[in-house]
């Protein structure tokens, strides 16, 4: 949801993050990784959407925002928002095919809830930003609910 699109990344922010969680050294890791750039949206306070320009978004929306992707692509067990060189990554020689899925494991409550969390947090910040154009939010909701459909397939338990 950046520079060059409005998917999760499709910016630079986004495509560094997925590398640091590609470098994650199991799935502990790379979940610990989610947790903390989709925490950090959820816990800020006076973040403004965008930052130096209209089309740009804060990195912490940027980080969080592809953090869901993983999440929502760990629920459906599928590489739909993640399927991109910015995602996966691609190899070092030819004919540069993309690296394999990120396995972050299995989906736990936490990264649920939190990715939830990001999601509302991020309707928050659509409405009350003014330097978001009208296309552009609508187009910002619309990923945004196609990555809460995507969570209501998990099913939380009951423990806590």
């Amino acid at each position: 949801m950046g520079a060059w699109g409005v998917g999760p990344f499709d910016c630079d922010t986004a495509a560094d993050f997925a590398h640091e969680v590609r470098r994650g050294s199991d799935t502990e890791a790379r979940q610990d990784i989610l947790l903390f750039a989709m925490r950090n949206l959820v816990q800020a306070d006076d973040l403004t959407l965008h930052s130096m320009a209209d089309y740009e978004l804060d990195s912490t929306a940027e980080r969080a925002v592809a953090a869901v992707a993983f999440v929502a692509d760990g629920i459906r067990q599928r590489s739909h928002w993640t399927n991109t060189s910015f995602a996966r990554g691609c190899k070092d020689t030819p004919p540069y095919d993309l690296l394999d899925p990120v396995d972050i494991g299995t989906v736990t409550d936490a990264l649920w809830v939190t990715a939830m969390a990001v999601l509302e947090k991020m309707e928050q910040l659509l409405l009350t930003d003014d330097s978001t154009g009208e296309l552009s939010a609508d187009t910002y909701r619309k990923v945004l609910s196609e990555l809460r459909d995507d969570l209501r397939h998990h099913e939380p338990s009951d423990q806590q």
